[in-house]
């Protein structure tokens, strides 16, 4: 038996067959409101994923920050000479290029420790220290790329 609808006519379906279509249609909008969520969790755990690569990433371009403390500046005995004895060399009791050899360090490592010995004693100090800085980063770079072998580092004896 049909009702008569709010305006005076009969419903199209049948009281059965409504319930089932809106039975039907609850599970439809229940299914889609569950996609819905899935999708915005998806959605919450790939930008969190980002973040943290984008964070991961940053650490690893920014060179840590170092400190250093001041030292009294010893005048060395060696007379100057800007080919074989530089006076922003000759600084202390050794030469910087003494101390490389002598600790066998690599090309890059050398280089760090020159230009940081002789920052503010040639050119600009902080041109110097962002020299030391690039070579610094380079050699971290060489070897978290697995490039470490006879070639940066001098063989000890």
């Amino acid at each position: 038996m049909f009702e008569i609808g709010k305006r005076g006519y009969a419903p199209k379906i049948c009281p059965d067959c409504r319930q089932k279509e809106a039975d039907k249609a609850a599970k439809i909008k229940a299914e889609s409101a569950k996609e819905k969520k899935h999708q915005e969790a998806l959605a919450k755990a790939k930008a969190a994923a980002e973040a943290k690569e984008a964070a991961v990433k940053e650490e690893k371009e920014q060179p840590s920050e170092l400190v250093f403390e001041p030292v009294e500046v010893i005048k060395s005995k060696v007379p100057s000479d800007p080919v074989n004895h530089p006076s922003h060399y000759t600084r202390g009791k050794i030469e910087v290029i003494e101390f490389i050899e002598d600790q066998r360090l690599s090309y890059h490592l050398g280089n760090v420790l020159k230009y940081i010995c002789r920052a503010g004693f040639k050119n600009n100090e902080v041109e110097d220290l962002k020299k030391a800085a690039w070579y610094l980063n380079r050699y971290i770079g060489l070897i978290e790329g697995g490039v470490r072998d006879e070639r940066t580092t001098l063989p000890h004896a």
